[in-house]
């Protein structure tokens, strides 16, 4: 498992989470409990995707350009399999609070975009 998959994954978290302004605790707390059920990230320590978390969601400052960051993300990444990984960590945003806000669903598709992927088949 790369290094720059899990940073990746827990700044596309992030970025979705943040996008509508505010974060539910679930979003900020649960990544490495939904990110272990992928199997993407199933042999990831708990520790190492709880600090990549705290480390993404530390370095957003809130006036971030959706496609700026995605495309960023993106870089981090080699694979069609990692891009994918990527945007279901978003996905798993997305649903962590319940709320499915217009904002969020920006955020995902410029992932999206910027990973070459259909955000509806990861």
């Amino acid at each position: 498992m790369s290094e720059k998959l899990v940073i990746a994954a827990a700044r596309a978290h992030a970025l979705v989470s943040l996008s509508d302004g505010r974060t539910a605790w679930l979003e900020a707390h649960g990544f490495a409990a939904r990110m272990r059920r992928d199997p993407a990230f199933s042999g990831v320590a708990h520790q190492q995707l709880e600090d990549a978390s705290a480390a993404a969601f530390a370095a957003f400052k809130g006036d971030e350009r959706f496609d700026d960051e995605a495309h960023a993300i993106a870089l981090l990444l080699n694979t069609r399999e990692e891009r994918e990984a990527v945007l279901r960590a978003a996905q798993a945003a997305l649903v962590a609070d319940g709320a499915n806000r217009d904002q969020e669903n920006d955020a995902i598709a410029a992932l999206a975009r910027a990973m070459n992927l259909n955000p509806r088949k990861a």
